[in-house]
């Protein structure tokens, strides 16, 4: 079995993350598995790091011949049995590559965003042998667009749920990472972290903070990451005169560290297909406070392992995480019981061997004399 993992992201969001994931499992099962990916990108610097074959590949689009040349020479030459799609541009491009191959091979897509299909997308998806979708949510938007559902599996994302730990030492922990970020010790955080972009909702979370701040003025607010709306966020924030801070995009290897600083996340967003930093917090052990969008009622379970609030309700989103900082045994419960959900359904080993299941199953289904020794 030789796998080829094809990501376009140039930035690392929660898709390149589970990308990772996917390698290293892979890779511990023995599995052939390369990762073609940007030159530069964070994923293919990560990936070489970790002594991951790696073979630098730029796509500017999906209509990128050039990049689907060199994708179909590189499928020819190192004789991979299948292809997995990580990004929307990626199955553009190599649906181009696979119409110049002589051998057959494999195409799978994952899915992981809540998007309005159009007829080009459609006529993407319709190409691959099979379609990961990662929430039941998404599921049921594929087959709205007319992909049998055969052809459409629900694999979650997942969380290394040994390093997304509560931290044994988190009293150290909050105590630095409060003294990196300037935040008082004895302050209540509220934490969000993602791609600040509209999607995400991050204006809602600072409308909330007014309502919070005035009612829980121990309360600090902190919005990790990088995106088109970091600027015009700090100006809201620094309008209202919050206590916010802004740390920018936060190394994905110190995130645990940064959960443990805080009492509190947040998800606010209008669109999400599920949302990998939420299970990564949950995994942590903290209680969250999310919208009910996409799959994200698929992991907080109201009352249990979370709080759910409809999207775009500032109001109810500020009552929400209240209700957490007024009651923190209530609270820890919910991280408690968050955290043994994600245990038991949302591992990253459990997406690894999933997939491997996955691969395994679509590619019996070859031709023997087609398929690498």
């Amino acid at each position: 079995m030789r796998i080829l993992q094809f990501d376009t992201g140039r930035f690392w969001r929660g898709g390149q993350q589970q990308v990772a994931y996917l390698l290293e499992g892979l890779i511990e099962h023995g599995v052939s598995t390369v990762l073609a990916a940007p030159p530069g990108s964070p994923l293919l610097q990560w990936a070489a790091e970790k002594s991951v074959s790696v073979r630098p590949l730029a796509a500017r689009g999906d209509l990128d011949v050039v990049a689907a040349a060199r994708l179909a020479r590189l499928m020819t030459a190192e004789r991979f049995d299948l292809l997995h799609c990580h990004t929307a541009h990626a199955l553009g491009v190599a649906v181009l590559a696979l119409a110049w191959l002589r051998r057959p091979s494999v195409l799978v897509a994952t899915q992981r965003t809540d998007f309005a299909g159009g007829w080009l997308r459609r006529s993407k998806l319709r190409r691959c042998a099979c379609v990961i979708a990662i929430s039941q949510g998404l599921v049921q938007r594929l087959q709205a667009l007319g992909l049998e559902s055969e052809r459409v599996v629900c694999i979650s994302d997942g969380v290394d749920i040994d390093r997304f730990a509560p931290a044994t030492d988190r009293a150290a922990v909050r105590r630095q990472i409060r003294e990196k970020l300037e935040v008082p010790a004895d302050a209540r955080v509220v934490l969000t972290a993602g791609y600040l972009s509209a999607e995400k909702g991050h204006r809602d979370l600072l409308t909330a903070a007014e309502i919070v701040h005035s009612r829980w003025p121990q309360a600090w607010f902190v919005v990790a990451g990088e995106g088109p709306l970091r600027h015009s966020l700090q100006q809201q924030a620094g309008r209202a005169g919050l206590p916010v801070k802004f740390p920018g995009f936060w190394p994905p290897a110190d995130m645990p560290r940064l959960l443990a600083s805080a009492d509190v996340f947040v998800l606010p967003s209008r669109s999400e297909a599920l949302g990998s930093v939420l299970l990564e917090a949950m995994a942590c052990g903290l209680p969250v406070v999310a919208t009910r969008v996409g799959g994200i009622p698929e992991v907080v379970e109201p009352g249990r392992t979370g709080l759910l609030v409809p999207a775009g309700q500032p109001a109810a989103l500020a009552e929400a995480i209240g209700s957490l900082l007024t009651d923190p045994e209530a609270a820890l419960q919910m991280g408690r019981q968050a955290r043994s959900y994600v245990l038991e359904k949302r591992s990253s080993r459990l997406m690894v061997a999933q997939t491997l299941e996955l691969y395994r199953r679509l590619l019996s289904a070859m031709p023997p004399t087609t398929r690498a020794r």
